[in-house]
């Protein structure tokens, strides 16, 4: 994962990186990261950053946020939405 102190280190390197992957779930959604390579990516097309989102269905929540309880998995709209596709 890169936040946005790691993106200021890396874009003052002589190789920048062409891609960021980082933790992406319905309720992180990682929008200053991403605005911020929005506008990296205006203002320096020829060194454009990809991001690439990830995510395990949320277990992140445990290792980065300290919640006992899933709120990807538990969360009910989700459920009815997987529910609908058979998923």
């Amino acid at each position: 994962d890169v936040d946005e102190q790691i993106l200021d280190d890396l874009l003052k390197k002589r190789i920048k990186p062409s891609i960021i992957q980082n933790w992406f779930d319905p309720f992180h959604q990682d929008r200053r990261l991403r605005e911020r390579l929005r506008k990296h990516n205006e203002e320096d097309p020829d060194n454009r950053i990809l991001y690439q989102a990830y995510s395990t269905l949320g277990t992140q929540w445990y290792h980065h946020k300290g919640l006992t309880e899933n709120p990807v998995i538990n969360d009910k709209l989700l459920q009815t939405i997987a529910s609908k596709y058979g998923v």
